[in-house]
């Protein structure tokens, strides 16, 4: 029941939303989506990997550098898994246009995590992938048609 009822039907009153999305979803929105997807794969594999493998290699170096490094390849492997559970749970909304906000502040979190293992070499090349796949999804997922379809 309305406020202000109207003598129009449900579907002719424009203060009424039906739930209706305003239309499909732009393809660099799907794009953006597989790619973060993908990404938050990536990322939970190698949290994963960095974890089990935090200190089973000790060699001639002094303990201070051998914590040190093991400190900051928990800090990139905690960041990933993190990082790739929450883009893995806001991506589906960014198919429906919410939470974008959200999911771009844990995109570009993941990405400087990521940066930063690869600064302070305690990551290798999957650093650059998942680096790579998170920029070309926040590109996919900001195109002018998808900026459009979430202001709806």
């Amino acid at each position: 029941m309305s406020m202000f009822p109207s003598p129009l039907g449900r579907e002719y009153n424009p203060g009424h939303s039906t739930g209706e999305s305003g239309g499909p979803t732009p393809r660099p929105m799907r794009w953006g989506f597989g790619l973060a997807v993908l990404a938050a794969v990536v990322m939970l594999v190698t949290g994963m990997v960095l974890l089990s493998s935090v200190g089973t290699s000790r060699t001639e170096v002094p303990d201070e550098v051998v914590d040190t490094y093991i400190m900051n390849q928990r800090i990139v492997a905690w960041g990933n898994l993190v990082g790739g559970l929450a883009l893995a749970a806001l991506s589906p909304q960014l198919l429906k246009g919410r939470y974008r906000g959200w999911w771009a502040g844990f995109l570009v979190a993941s990405i400087v995590v990521n940066a930063l293992g690869l600064f302070v070499r305690v990551s290798g090349p999957a650093s650059l992938v998942i680096i790579a796949l998170l920029a070309f999804a926040a590109v996919f997922a900001y195109r002018p048609a998808c900026n459009r379809f979430v202001r709806r």
